[in-house]
C-alpha cells in the first residue's frame, strides 16, 4: 500500500479533502453494489461525478481506496469504543458490550470489511494489509486472555496469541456471514441480539468459566 494514503495522508487544501471524501463515499456505493472484486475506477470515478484522471490525483488504485476506508474504520473505532482494549473482561455483561460494540461497527463498516475479505482473497499485497490490521485486534484481545490465566481462569499451556487468534477468527467470521453477507443458511441468529449472545458466551464460558484451570 502506498503508506501516504493511510498512515500519512497527503496534504491537501479543503477542496481537495472534499474531492477526496467524495471519492471515497463513491467507492462504498460502488462497493456495495456490486462488490470490490467487480468495481473499477471508472465506476468509482463517475459514481462521484469525477473523471478517472482526478481520481487518480488522490488515490492508486481501487485497493488503495479500500484500505485508506479500512483505515478509516480503524480510526473510528478505536477512538468510540474500548472494544476489547481492557485488560479485564471477565464480567460477562463487559464481554457483551464489547462483542456488541464490534458488531455494531461491523454493520457500520461492513462495505469495507466483505471488500477486505474479498480483496485478500485475491491480492497478496492487500493480504498483508489485512493482517497487519488484524494483528490490532488479536494482541488487544490477547490482553484479556494474559488477566485469564493471571486469575487461573484458563490454562497456562495455551499460547495468549494462539487462543486470540482463534477467538478473533469466530469474532470475525461470524460478523462477515450474518452482518456482512446476511448468509441464509443453518445457525443463522433470528436477530443480532441472538448472535451477540451467542459470542459472548461462547467467549466468556471459553476463558472465564469455573473449571478451565489446569
Amino acid at each position: 500500500m502506498d503508506t501516504t494514503a493511510a498512515d500519512t495522508p497527503r496534504r491537501l487544501g479543503a477542496r481537495g479533502e472534499k474531492t477526496r471524501t467524495e471519492l471515497k463515499n463513491a467507492a462504498r456505493t460502488v462497493f456495495a453494489r456490486i462488490g470490490y472484486l467487480n468495481a473499477t475506477v471508472p465506476d468509482i470515478a463517475q459514481q462521484a461525478s469525477k473523471s478517472p484522471a482526478a481520481f487518480y490525483k488522490y488515490f492508486d488504485n481501487k485497493r488503495d481506496v479500500l484500505e485508506v476506508l479500512l483505515y478509516d474504520f480503524l480510526e473510528d473505532f478505536t477512538t468510540s469504543t474500548k472494544l476489547l482494549g481492557t485488560p479485564d473482561l471477565s464480567r460477562y455483561e463487559d464481554l457483551y458490550r464489547a462483542v456488541e460494540s464490534f458488531w455494531n461497527a461491523y454493520m457500520e463498516y461492513r462495505v469495507e470489511w466483505v471488500g477486505a475479505i474479498h480483496a485478500s482473497a485475491v491480492d497478496t499485497e492487500f493480504l498483508d494489509t489485512w493482517l497487519r490490521l488484524r494483528d490490532i485486534g488479536v494482541q488487544r484481545i490477547a490482553h484479556f486472555v494474559k488477566t485469564a490465566q493471571a486469575n487461573g481462569h484458563f490454562p497456562q499451556d495455551q499460547d495468549p496469541i494462539v487462543t486470540a487468534s482463534n477467538l478473533s477468527a469466530m469474532l470475525e467470521h461470524s460478523c462477515y456471514l450474518w452482518a456482512g453477507i446476511q448468509a441464509s443458511s443453518l445457525g443463522r441468529p433470528t436477530d443480532p441480539a441472538e448472535a451477540i449472545s451467542s459470542i459472548a458466551t461462547l467467549w466468556h464460558r471459553s476463558i472465564w468459566a469455573p473449571g478451565n484451570q489446569q
